[in-house]
């Protein structure tokens, strides 16, 4: 099951968002680390590795999609090509013959 795009971007953006607040308030010593703290960062990298892989199974599927579309247009375009084959040079021929009975 996909989850919805938008869903999976703002999950995406709330992990580095988290992440970056974390990592700015460790750094100016804003964060005085308890236990419950250190887990942050953890769970944002979760979080994001989470949607980021929703992000490529989506990515996937659609690769899928356009591939099958692709198949089948080759195929149209072959039974195109059986259909019309042999039809031009007919119609090239038949004017020539028109043109050189004009002269």
């Amino acid at each position: 099951m996909l989850l919805p795009k938008k869903f999976v971007d703002y999950v995406l953006y709330l992990s580095l968002f988290i992440l970056a607040i974390w990592v700015i308030g460790k750094l100016f010593g804003i964060i005085q680390s308890p236990a419950w703290v250190e887990v942050i960062p953890y769970a944002a990298g979760l979080m994001g590795a989470g949607a980021f892989l929703e992000m490529f199974r989506r990515m996937v599927k659609d690769l899928r999609e356009v591939s099958q579309k692709v198949s089948d247009i080759d195929s149209r375009v072959i039974r195109m090509e059986a259909k019309t084959e042999g039809y031009e040079l007919r119609e090239i021929e038949g004017l020539k013959e028109k043109f050189a009975e004009a002269k």
